[in-house]
């Protein structure tokens, strides 16, 4: 039994810790009040949780110089929470355009902003990004609850159909404009939201339509039309290439089993890089291929990073080699939302390393098919990304690396590109046709063309031996030259015994669980993974040599489906032989005087 002495006691210990717990609650509010009072927001809102900084905000925005001159200043963490907000809302704004929910546009627009992003009826893909935006500070509250800014040649991009129907066939145009906006932002319920934004002055940069095509010998699908601000300044000189793709293992300076630490710069194998090189400059040829991947680069590469990408150039450059470098390896976003970095990350590739002698071609995009981007909109990235790197480097050719001939002979992307590179897959006979009606499709642009083949010799029926990879490049190859293409580029050096990857549309470059496509992707090398060199190697100068490629009457023989059909008839003949036995013992034995049927 508890005695009320001892229960008082116990009684008056709990108040004593209630008590402490409730003044250590209070000090950590008043603490938390103090703080969002002192970067610029009312206590009475300091309870509401404010979002962090959307994704790719340090290349979207940017701070002027603030003209705001009176006692208060704008604090760093209230700078922070504004530039997001306002990002916000340019983001719900597309998003509202696009889909038609208004959950966005309710919580970062406030009063006549808020109605008039509302009064335009949503519209199916008809949508309104900010790429980017120079911010000013123009007023600031004494309370912390109101500010004013300036936002000077933001960067604003629309797309949309040409009316309010949806129905295919419509043109499809992007439009990039340049304007100033006036914007009063004012901090409600613990959020910055837009309460005024006006449209000051817009100059338009750029138009890119996509409308349905008409009869063509090499395209069915839709075509690009521009409206550009300035003539572009003529085609640049492209010199006669003969190359291969060349994988750079970049990091594997770093054992695999140990984790490169955070921050190091990217490395790479010198030795086998070089070894490669030395192959390559062996084979006769006179170009590298030379992917800057953003997986391991970064959106935007450091200085520290693209210094070991010199480093590669300067091991071509001593061997006498050129290089062609692809500054985006097919990445699967491309819409507004990413233009700003990849403009950033396009800008320091170039600007880095365009004075290296080595540096003979600009790849502006691999395999821009991969994304799942909408077409005008890719299609506008791609518009903009060449004539920046043009802008960047008016001495060195810009190409575009696409993975489809359809989309190689669009007018539009190839009238800001110098050469078109497009990659060849049947037979040499149909070649010379095509690529007529290529150059006229594309206004007569010369054209870098990748002899797509492999020497998967598996047991399905599509294998190919390392002579019929031969022969046939080689038979390509002549054609080519005869028909005066500007070069050809082997599309990747060695083989990989792990197969390769389906980068096609949609695939998002995974790989392929299916033999029939995984083998060929991994085998379409002129050199063995083993580092043996393959007779489609000689066959890319072919039309320099007088060799022959040819395969002999047991060429069938090599091949593993041969033996895999010859087995099965086997098998099929030794089955039935003994079924027939099998049945022919299970018959009765005749009596004697009786003659078997």
């Amino acid at each position: 039994m508890i005695l009320t002495a001892d229960l008082k006691r116990l009684l008056a210990q709990v108040l004593a810790v209630v008590t402490a717990l409730a003044v250590l609650a209070g000090l950590a509010l008043a603490g938390r009040v103090t703080l969002y009072s002192l970067s610029g927001a009312k206590t009475a809102q300091a309870l509401h949780e404010v979002p962090e900084v959307p994704e790719g905000a340090p290349y979207r925005a940017t701070w002027l110089p603030d003209r705001w001159t009176r006692p208060r200043r704008l604090e760093p963490s209230t700078r922070r929470l504004v530039q997001a907000a306002y990002l916000q809302a340019w983001e719900a704004v597309g998003h509202y355009q696009e889909t038609g929910e208004v959950a966005m546009v309710t919580r970062w627009f406030a009063g006549p902003a808020r109605t008039q992003a509302l009064a335009f009826p949503p519209v199916m893909r008809r949508e309104s990004w900010g790429v980017h935006h120079s911010l000013a500070l123009t007023f600031y509250a004494l309370d912390g609850a109101t500010l004013a800014l300036r936002d000077e040649g933001a960067v604003v991009v629309r797309s949309g159909l040409d009316d309010d129907s949806g129905l295919a066939g419509g043109t499809e145009t992007v439009t990039t404009a340049i304007e100033d906006y006036d914007a009063v932002l004012t901090l409600e319920d613990g959020y910055w939201r837009v309460r005024q934004l006006r449209r000051l002055a817009s100059a338009p940069e750029q138009t890119v339509s996509l409308a349905p095509a008409n009869d063509s010998a090499t395209d069915d699908g839709p075509r690009t039309t521009l409206v550009l601000p300035a003539a572009e300044d003529g085609t640049r000189r492209v010199p006669p290439l003969r190359g291969v793709a060349l994988a750079v293992a970049w990091r594997d300076a770093v054992p695999p089993s140990v984790d490169a630490p955070d921050g190091a710069p990217v490395s790479f194998d010198r030795g086998r890089a070089g070894g490669d090189l030395d192959t390559v400059a062996a084979l006769g040829l006179d170009t590298v291929r030379i992917d800057v991947p953003e997986d391991v680069f970064g959106i935007v590469p450091r200085a520290v990073d693209l210094a070991a990408v010199r480093v590669v150039l300067d091991l071509v450059a001593e061997r006498g080699l050129r290089a062609e470098l692809t500054l985006d390896d097919g990445g699967t976003d491309r819409g507004p939302g990413t233009w700003a970095e990849g403009g950033l990350r396009l800008t320091r590739i170039v600007s880095t390393l365009r004075d290296h002698p080595a540096v003979t071609l600009w790849n502006v995009h691999q395999d821009p098919e991969r994304s799942v981007t909408p077409d005008v909109q890719l299609r506008a990235w791609l518009v903009g990304a060449c004539r920046l790197v043009r802008s960047l480097d008016p001495r060195v050719p810009v190409t575009i690396g696409w993975r489809s001939a359809s989309r190689a002979a669009d007018p539009g992307t190839a009238a800001v590109t110098d050469v078109v590179t497009v990659p060849w897959q049947g037979p040499a006979e149909r070649l010379p046709g095509w690529l007529s009606a290529l150059r006229r499709a594309t206004d007569g642009k010369p054209v870098l063309l990748v002899p797509v083949s492999d020497s998967w010799n598996g047991v399905w029926p599509s294998g190919r031996t390392e002579a019929e990879q031969a022969r046939w490049t080689a038979s390509v190859v002549r054609a080519a030259h005869a028909a005066g293409v500007a070069g050809v580029v082997a599309p990747v050096l060695r083989d990989r015994d792990g197969g390769g990857t389906v980068s096609g549309p949609g695939a998002g470059g995974r790989a392929s669980l299916l033999p029939w496509v995984r083998g060929p992707e991994g085998h379409r090398g002129v050199v063995r993974s083993g580092g043996a060199v393959k007779p489609a190697a000689r066959a890319l100068l072919a039309d320099r040599s007088a060799g022959r490629f040819t395969t002999g009457p047991l060429e069938p023989v090599r091949k593993p489906f041969t033996w895999l059909v010859v087995l099965v008839v086997v098998l099929a003949v030794l089955g039935r032989i003994r079924a027939r036995r099998t049945r022919a013992a299970e018959r009765p034995s005749p009596r004697p005087g009786q003659r078997r049927s």
